[in-house]
This record gives C-alpha cells, sequence and structure tokens, in this order.
C-alpha cells in the first residue's frame, strides 16, 4: 500500500476532484471518489487515502446546508441552483476553511482562486473572489 505525502495545495485539488465526483455520481462512495481522484493521474493502484482528505471532504459535506446559508445571500441575481458546480465546490471548500482555525482567511482564498485559475475560467475566479470577500466581509461584521 502507498501512503501518499500530499501538499495542502494538492489535499485542496483532490478534495475539488472528490466533490464534483460525488455531486454528478450520487451512487459512488465518498471512498470510490476519492481513489478515484488520487489515482486519476497516477500509475498507483493500492493506495492509501490520507486522513486530511477524508476529513475535509467529510466536513464539506456535512456543513453544506450551513455552508449554502452563506453564500446564497451574497448571490446577485443567481441561486445555489445555477452556479456551476465546481464553482460552488470551491466556494464551500474555502469557507469550511475559513469558519475553522487552521488556516488564515487570506489563505483560504487565494487557495480558491488557484484552484479557480486551474479548473474554472477568468470570470469564474472574479467571482468566486467576489462572493467569498462578500460572505468575509458578512461574517466580520457580526
Amino acid at each position: 500500500m502507498n501512503n501518499l505525502n500530499l501538499s495542502r495545495h494538492a489535499m485542496r485539488e483532490k478534495t475539488l476532484q472528490s466533490l464534483f465526483s460525488l455531486e454528478f455520481n450520487q451512487e459512488q462512495t465518498q471512498e470510490e471518489a476519492m481513489i478515484y481522484a488520487l489515482t486519476y493521474d497516477s500509475s498507483e493502484e493500492d493506495i492509501i487515502i490520507p486522513p486530511d482528505l477524508a476529513m475535509f471532504i467529510q466536513k464539506v459535506q456535512d456543513k453544506q446546508a450551513e455552508l449554502d446559508a452563506l453564500i446564497e445571500p451574497c448571490l446577485k441575481n443567481w441561486t445555489i441552483q445555477r452556479l456551476a458546480k465546481v464553482d460552488l465546490i470551491i466556494i464551500r471548500m474555502a469557507l469550511v476553511e475559513i469558519l475553522g482555525d487552521d488556516v488564515p482567511n487570506v489563505v483560504a482564498i487565494n487557495e480558491a482562486i488557484q484552484l479557480a485559475k486551474q479548473y474554472t475560467t477568468d470570470k469564474s475566479r472574479k467571482f468566486i473572489n467576489a462572493v467569498l470577500a462578500n460572505i468575509l466581509k458578512g461574517l466580520e461584521e457580526k
């Protein structure tokens, strides 16, 4: 068995890939989605899933309703259902980190922007940045 040592950025990328896969394949288990993401660009087949990856995915899934309640008011003329799934997943992931104490807010937003640069369009990247900035502003005012 191969135990992967993922950088924080690589872990976020594999989280995005796993959550995206789960979004579109309701029959897939979380473990199957993680294994697929981990082996997609690798020749490794027998992989130990990093605990941090599993925990991050679980946090995003467990807090989805809470996260969406923070996102929805910051969408102008949009609804959660209309958002591109990749954009929504990136925003949710960043919010899990913002609401937690592990990562400074600026790092969480920067990492979200980096993922957006890699997986979405320039327009989406700007949209994600604006939504996260609005949410952060609202959280700081509370």
